[in-house]
């Protein structure tokens, strides 16, 4: 039986849990590369399937986990690069977030070849 699990991406306002999508219908046409925020996320998840059955139990009875992860988003709306700013203290946690999060889409954005928007975004793991 697998377990749920709910991560809170805060920040950005995202809800995601282990096994489901978070979706948005794409617009039609191409914003403009926002200055300061994260173009609107389209499709993604933080999956931590990956994590064994003794990893879970330890991240259910430590409670709330917190870390944070840099990520830039590509003009084509793909994670150029996500990585680890705060660690949790839970390493395949960790790596499991990093891991969904490079693999999340946002809506594409009008910009320069090599213009990325990046961000610090919080992950907060809630057991309850």
């Amino acid at each position: 039986m697998k377990s749920m699990i709910a991560a809170t991406v805060l920040g950005i306002g995202v809800l995601a849990f282990a096994g489901c999508s978070t979706t948005t219908p794409t617009a039609k046409t191409t914003p403009k590369a926002p200055s300061m925020e994260l173009p609107a996320k389209v499709a993604g998840k933080i999956s931590l399937d990956r994590l064994q059955g003794h990893e879970v139990q330890m991240l259910q009875r430590a409670g709330d986990v917190l870390l944070k992860v840099r990520l830039c988003v590509a003009p084509d709306g793909t994670v150029a690069d996500a990585k680890l700013v705060e660690a949790s203290g839970h390493n395949s946690y960790d790596m499991a977030v990093v891991s969904s999060i490079k693999s999340w889409q946002y809506q594409p954005y009008k910009a320069e070849k090599d213009m990325r928007v990046c961000k610090t975004v919080r992950v907060q793991y809630d057991a309850g």
